[in-house]
């Protein structure tokens, strides 16, 4: 039998409405008995190679929604991270920036190579004309593609911040109020608009189509331009959050960078719902021909 323990934590300190329940498994057991005695399957059971993660799908009214009679033991490491979500492109600061530009500048041979003879120069056997010329070229180059480097971050900075004052609509009890991007986290659910960009990965709860399903655009991650079809599960796409939260959990893989696979599965209502690539809509994605959709953040 696989191990596990679960431990609730608190996302905010000093708020007691919003909490989640994190619970860590033992991935080593990939088959165990299933409903009718079967064999289920790892999307079904445990996923992930040594510790799955669960995302537990936050709600506002409640603080968990495993039973008060659930065993709690502590966790081996008490200092637990919530991940919230924000959008970084650019280098945090002047120290990083100047390591990543000199260390991308001497990746090119022509750099190496000024480099040399400036150096060589400088012992008076090897000099040939002045120690201070020899220096000239490799600065002046230096110095303007540090130029150019350094307003192509500044304007990441810009993007960056843009993105991350973003509002997005979350759910808060039975309804949905306005966010910043960068204030949201694993386990909670959005409403998406048509044609906005996603900055997470979500797993789709409900779309606008009473069928579950959404189109989105994936150029920014694999330059396709044609539209993709991608499906909210029947269990959940019925219902309407706004009157009856979701409660539940995800387990899931690792966060990996294959983007056409996903490997997970949902409790929801008592019930266990396999979930696959068709089932979660990656960041970068841009919702098309949809007029919104409702997912759980499941990687941020």
């Amino acid at each position: 039998m696989a191990e596990e323990f679960t431990k609730v934590v608190q996302l905010r300190p000093g708020t007691s409405g919003l909490t989640m329940v994190v619970k860590v498994v033992d991935a080593k057991a990939v088959l165990q008995k299933g409903p009718q005695g079967r064999q289920m399957r790892l999307a079904e059971c445990l996923v992930g190679d040594d510790t799955a993660i669960i995302v537990f799908i936050a709600r506002g009214d409640q603080t968990s929604s495993f039973p008060e009679t659930s065993r709690i033991p502590s966790f081996p490491n008490e200092q637990l991270l919530v991940d919230f979500l924000e959008v970084t492109g650019a280098a945090p600061d002047l120290v990083t920036w100047n390591v990543v530009i000199s260390r991308e500048h001497f990746h090119r041979l022509a750099y190496i190579y000024f480099l040399v003879i400036a150096a060589l120069n400088q012992l008076p056997q090897l000099a040939v004309f002045g120690r201070t010329v020899s220096l000239f070229p490799l600065l002046f180059v230096l110095c303007v593609t540090a130029i150019k480097d350094g307003y192509e971050d500044w304007r990441r900075h810009h993007s960056d911040k843009k993105e991350n004052n973003r509002e997005v609509q979350v759910l808060q009890g039975v309804k949905f109020s306005s966010k910043k991007w960068k204030n949201v986290m694993v386990g909670e659910v959005l409403k998406i608009p048509a044609n906005e960009t996603i900055l997470c990965d979500i797993v789709l709860l409900e779309t606008s189509y009473p069928s579950g399903i959404a189109y989105v655009q994936t150029i920014n991650l694999d330059g396709e331009s044609n539209l993709k079809t991608r499906y909210a599960r029947p269990e959940t796409a019925a219902k309407r959050p706004e009157r009856e939260p979701p409660s539940g959990l995800i387990r899931c893989e690792q966060p990996n960078r294959n983007i056409y696979g996903f490997i997970a599965n949902m409790e929801i209502d008592g019930r266990r719902i396999p979930l696959g690539p068709s089932n979660i809509v990656l960041r970068g994605c841009q919702l098309k021909n949809t007029a919104w959709v409702v997912g759980v953040v499941a990687y941020a």
